[in-house]
Parts: structure tokens; C-alpha cells; sequence
């Protein structure tokens, strides 16, 4: 399947200060691409190239093969909302997408209609956006960004200061659009939120991408094994010298009375088939995917960037 966008060595320098460097994302059509990474690693940056507001150091941007300078209109291809959503808000619903229609030389009524329904704004389509909550007006800034039915949705952190249940209500909303065929872009740093609507994920640190692989691949190979034993040392002991033998260079520990193998690397019935052949006492073999923040926490910890691989990407 071809990328709908590609960013290939992407690079920018402020004043002799590289703040993205070399950095690479593939998205494909239909992706929900979760883009992370700690505050000041880039993300900002990178969507702004992208879309074309600022201008790169070095490198491309493909959108469907094409590059991304040679399009004719890239905000018919890609809807954005990167910024506190700009309407007007003695104006309603609807005559602000009806403006921003007209901005763009179009005057679509089914369009527009279709959108309300979309965003879930039909009922309050008349009513003054001044009197609208925060995830209304962002859903409003969405809308508006789809007037021209682009194939990409960017969003720069369309949850900032909404409450848990506007959250809720994005969340809900763009996993509605990703099911009408919509691909979109997204950064946030809310991990709990990506890893419930992600299906690809990008994570950068010091403006270098550490991580680019498909979101549950990347929760499957980050497993941990707890071992529920009555002699804790001796599984200890043992575990550490088996994975060594194999090449594992998996983290075992002590935790609890139990012994924990970090991002375990084989097959759990192998293990547990030598355990029990050199009479180790097995109460229990606990498999546990580890969740998206702990990773995050783990590959950006202390300021470098722990890199691997998961499944033919980058992790």
C-alpha cells in the first residue's frame, strides 16, 4: 500500500540549533498515526513543516507520492487544526462554516450539512459560538478544517483544555471519522488517549524519531512475564541463565516475591517447560502487555532514547 504521507529526513535548524533532525514518518491511508513525544522534542515543529507554515532545513515531504511543494492546493488534501480553533463567536455554527465556505470560493449547503451531522453539531448549528463549550468549538474548528473533504486530518493537541468528558467526546469522534475512511495525524500528550484510538505510532525525543511501528505490534512485543514461584531466587537464578543462553538480554528482577522478565522475548511454555524439568517449583505464568505511558517513560527516561525494532519497524 502506498503512504498517503511520507516525511523522509526531515530536518530543521533555528539560528544553528537543530530542533528536528533527520527525521522520518510513514503514514499510510486510514491510519490513526498517534505522533508523541516530552515537551520541546519537535512535534509542534514537525506538523508546521508539514503543513507547510514554516519551512524546512532539509529533507521531503510526500503526500501520495507527490512532493508535498508541488501540490496544487495541500489544504485540500490536508485539514488542520494546530492552534486554539480562530472563530468568530458572535456568529453561529453555521454561518461560520458558511464564511470560511466562502473564503475558499465554495458554497456547498450539503457539505456544510453534511459536517454539522458529522461533528455532532446539528442541534446547536444556530446557536451563537460564544455559547458553545470548549470541545464544541473544537469539534466547529474540525468541521471547518474538513469543508474541503481533504484525505488527511492534522490535529496539534485538539484536547487541550477540554474536561474528561470533552475528552471522552473527542476520542469518540475521531475514531467516528477514522471509521468514515479518514486518515488523521495527531499529536498529544495524553498517552492514555492515543493508545485508545492509535493505530500507529511515532515517537520522537531531541527532535529525532526513537519509535515509528503499528500500536498493538508495539504493545504485544513489550510484554512482561511474572513468574509466581515459592523459591523466587532459585527461578531468579535460573531464568537469568537461560535467557543468556538463548542471547536474551531481557531484564530480570526480584519484585515482590515474584520474578518479572521485562519486554519477555520467547515463548512462555519453553521457559516454562525447563523450569519444571529442573524441578523448580511454578505456581503461575502471568503474561502482561505493558501499557503505552510505562514504554513512553522507558524510551525517553533520563534524556536518551533507547532504540529497537518490533516486527519489520522501527521501535
Amino acid at each position: 500500500m502506498q503512504p498517503l504521507l511520507e516525511v523522509k529526513q526531515l530536518s530543521k535548524t533555528y539560528g544553528g540549533r537543530t530542533v528536528v533532525q533527520d527525521l522520518d514518518m510513514t503514514i499510510y491511508p486510514g491510519d490513526i498515526y498517534g505522533f508523541l513525544g516530552p515537551n520541546g522534542a519537535g512535534k509542534t515543529t514537525t506538523i508546521r513543516m508539514i503543513l507547510g507554515l514554516i519551512q524546512k532545513s532539509g529533507g521531503e515531504i510526500l503526500f501520495a507520492g507527490q512532493k508535498m511543494e508541488e501540490l496544487r492546493d495541500p489544504f485540500a488534501e490536508i485539514g488542520c487544526l494546530v492552534e486554539a480553533p480562530g472563530l468568530y463567536p458572535n456568529l453561529t455554527g453555521r454561518q461560520n462554516l458558511a464564511l470560511f465556505q466562502k473564503l475558499r470560493k465554495k458554497q456547498d449547503k450539503a457539505r456544510m450539512e453534511e459536517l454539522l451531522e458529522m461533528v455532532d453539531l446539528k442541534q446547536a448549528a444556530d446557536q451563537k459560538v460564544k455559547a458553545y463549550s470548549l470541545g464544541m468549538k473544537q469539534r466547529l474548528a474540525i468541521a471547518i478544517a474538513l469543508l474541503p473533504n481533504p484525505r488527511l486530518l492534522v490535529l496539534d493537541e485538539p484536547t487541550n483544555g477540554l474536561d474528561p468528558a470533552g475528552i471522552r467526546e473527542m476520542r469518540a469522534f475521531l475514531k467516528k471519522l477514522a471509521g468514515q475512511g479518514m486518515t488523521i495525524l495527531i499529536s498529544s500528550h495524553l498517552l492514555d488517549e492515543i493508545e485508545k484510538v492509535a493505530t500507529r505510532l511515532c515517537i520522537i525525543h531531541g527532535g529525532k524519531q526513537v519509535l515509528e511501528a503499528p500500536l498493538e505490534q508495539l504493545l504485544q512485543s513489550h510484554r512482561d512475564l511474572e513468574i509466581v514461584t515459592a523459591q523466587p531466587q532459585a527461578v531468579f537464578t535460573f531464568v537469568t541463565g537461560w535467557l543468556k543462553a538463548r542471547g536474551h538480554s531481557a531484564t530480570t528482577r526480584l519484585a515482590d516475591g515474584k520474578v518479572l522478565i521485562e519486554s519477555f522475548p520467547d515463548d512462555s511454555a519453553l521457559l516454562n517447560a525447563a523450569m519444571v524439568q529442573s524441578g523448580l517449583p511454578i505456581s503461575e505464568l502471568r503474561m502482561q502487555s505493558s501499557r503505552l505511558e510505562d514504554m513512553f517513560m522507558t524510551i525517553t527516561e533520563g534524556g536518551q532514547a533507547h532504540v529497537g525494532r518490533v516486527a519489520g519497524g522501527s521501535v
